[in-house]
């Protein structure tokens, strides 16, 4: 991991086979310069301009904005899935919905955690 606020990547980091950018702005715009010919750069933070495809395209990047969507029908489909026990959801702990419980499981390793009111 880079710190791009204090640190310029590009002087850290070249010939890269793939980019997830999830700042946007500067940032993507300078992602370009560190990937490698034929290489890809996907943005996660905001639509990739004309220009910045241009770019892109003339080094042989593959890049695109990829976005999550809700699929109502899909959601339903799981939450079936769960009720009938075809779909186990691993709890790790069930904690009272408060501040101090939220802030202090930030850090998760596996399961979910539950938060009760």
């Amino acid at each position: 991991m880079i710190d791009y606020k204090t640190q310029d990547f590009r002087h850290l980091v070249s010939q890269v086979d793939v980019v997830i950018d999830t700042v946007g702005g500067a940032t993507l715009a300078n992602s370009i310069e560190v990937v490698k010919n034929g290489g890809r750069l996907i943005s996660v933070a905001e639509v990739l301009t004309e220009e910045l495809l241009e770019k892109a395209n003339s080094k042989g990047i593959s890049a695109e904005f990829i976005t999550a969507q809700n699929n109502p029908e899909q959601l339903e489909h799981l939450a079936d899935l769960v009720v009938n026990g075809e779909l186990q959801v691993p709890i790790a702990r069930k904690l009272q919905l408060n501040r101090e419980n939220v802030a202090a499981t930030h850090y998760q390793a596996k399961g979910k955690i539950v938060f009760i009111p």
